[in-house]
Parts: C-alpha cells; sequence; structure tokens
C-alpha cells in the first residue's frame, strides 16, 4: 500500500461512524483507532419558501395530460383563469379512462407546468395557482 493509497483510505474510513479500522495483507498489517467526538446538533435550515408555497394541482396519477376533453375544443382553464375549488381543469388519460385533475384550492390559474400530450407520473406538478 502506497502513502496515497493509504491517505485515500483514512479519508474513507474517517468519514464513517467507525472506531476501530484493521487491514491485514500480505506483509502488511494497518490498524486505525478513532477518538469520536460528541457530535454537534445538526443545523436546521428553515425551509422560507414551503411557508410561501403557492398552491400547486398535481396530478392524480400517471398518464397522458389533456387540457381539452376529446369532445370539445376549448382547455378547461388558461392561464389567468379564476378558478374555484373542485373546478376540473384538466384531464389526465391512460389507456381509454380520463380522469378528472380537480383544482382543490381558489385561485388563479398563474401558470400551467405541462403541455397537452405530456406524460406525467403520481403528484407532478400540472398548474400553479395564485
Amino acid at each position: 500500500m502506497n502513502h496515497d493509497e493509504l491517505e485515500r483510505l483514512i479519508a474513507i474510513v474517517g468519514a464513517t461512524r467507525l472506531e476501530n479500522f484493521e487491514f491485514k495483507g500480505e506483509g502488511q498489517h494497518l490498524r486505525l483507532a478513532f477518538e469520536r467526538r460528541a457530535a454537534a446538533p445538526a443545523k436546521v435550515i428553515p425551509l422560507i419558501e414551503s411557508a410561501k408555497a403557492v398552491p400547486v394541482v398535481k396530478s392524480p396519477g400517471m398518464g397522458i395530460i389533456r387540457l381539452t376533453h376529446p369532445q370539445q375544443s376549448e382547455p378547461f382553464a388558461r392561464t389567468g383563469d379564476t378558478v374555484k375549488k373542485g373546478q376540473i381543469l384538466a384531464f389526465l388519460q391512460y389507456q381509454d379512462v380520463l380522469d378528472a385533475i380537480i383544482s382543490e384550492h381558489d385561485g388563479v390559474l398563474a401558470k400551467a407546468c405541462v403541455r397537452e400530450g405530456d406524460v406525467v407520473g403520481y403528484a407532478d406538478a400540472i398548474f400553479e395557482l395564485q
């Protein structure tokens, strides 16, 4: 084991919670002992953004976004529209099934996070409200 390998090994083992480490090889024997100090309490960083989080309409499942119903040409909601809690904003299609994406908040539709035909997963952001 050369000097560089030894330094890397010490750094790797030192980054763990191990207090003792022993290595035996052909003609080599290494024993490391670390003195552990009490860990400082973790610093908690408040997430200010979460307190000011904008309401988001999330996908109820996995599928393809349909901003209009197949039998209509107009989208249910456009950016800038006022929406009410319980209002249908779009549909989620999987195979031949259409599942309504419903607003859980009152507000103004600030941003569409997806486009017609996008594939989304469960709880992906679909719309942002103000």
